[in-house]
């Protein structure tokens, strides 16, 4: 059984380990994670050229 974590304390892990990043180039890197972990759809991850666009689309994406 898991035990729930509240989502500051998420937020506070995060923060710290992206803190901890000393190399510039990984540092420069987006904290988005792998496009599968932000579609949930077999019908894009399974088409190389839908991947591709959904992840430039979020990497370009205005800041909100």
């Amino acid at each position: 059984m898991s035990i729930p974590q509240r989502r500051d304390e998420r937020l506070g892990f995060t923060a710290a380990l992206t803190a901890s990043i000393t190399d510039p180039l990984v540092r420069a890197l987006p904290t988005i994670g792998a496009v599968d972990q932000f579609i949930d759809s077999t019908d894009v991850l399974s088409r190389p050229e839908l991947t591709r666009a959904a992840a430039h689309a979020t990497l370009t994406a205005p800041e909100r």
